[in-house]
């Protein structure tokens, strides 16, 4: 979707891979830009920019970037964030959503750390799990990949490490 906003603030930051990508500042909200030509357009705060955004977890990821005439922009309203959700102590099924490519996802918020644990499937229809964890600090992710020959191994190790933690 197409949006028109002022923007707050910018910051150029870097991937965990040292890639560059722009990280602007819309109300309280961060949308980042991670494509060769966005990341290259000339902003600052105060622009107006209309840009495709995109919501990925808890986070924005903005495409098509281009600032606008500031006097002649619609200013967009910033669209509803469809929050994580949140389970201190144990994770929580969300509903399975029309389109949505998956056969179940749970969110695990844990101090500054999240964690999502979703199945998929792959191109021929087999089921797997990936399980990412993301810190508060800069969006870092980091996502594993279990196929449901090993899932069974990886519970009871999961177990076994949940008792020896007690």
């Amino acid at each position: 979707m197409s949006m028109t906003f002022i923007v707050g603030g910018v910051e150029t930051r870097k991937t965990k891979a040292g890639a560059d990508y722009l990280a602007l500042k819309i109300g309280d909200k961060t949308v980042s830009f991670f494509d060769s030509p966005d990341v290259k357009v000339p902003v600052k705060a105060g622009d107006a920019i209309t840009c495709d955004l995109k919501q990925v977890r808890n986070f924005w990821n903005g495409k098509n970037l281009r600032v606008v005439d500031a006097k002649a922009a619609a200013v967009t309203p910033f669209p509803e964030v469809s929050p994580a959700t949140p389970a201190p102590a144990a994770a929580t099924l969300s509903p399975k959503g029309a389109g949505q490519p998956s056969d179940g996802s749970w969110t695990v918020k844990g101090g500054s750390r999240t964690y999502f644990v979703d199945v998929k499937r792959d191109g021929a229809g087999q089921k797997y799990m990936t399980i990412t964890e993301s810190s508060g600090k800069g969006g870092e992710r980091h996502q594993i990949v279990v196929f449901a020959d090993s899932v069974d191994g990886l519970a009871d190790a999961l177990e076994q490490a949940k008792k020896a933690l007690k």
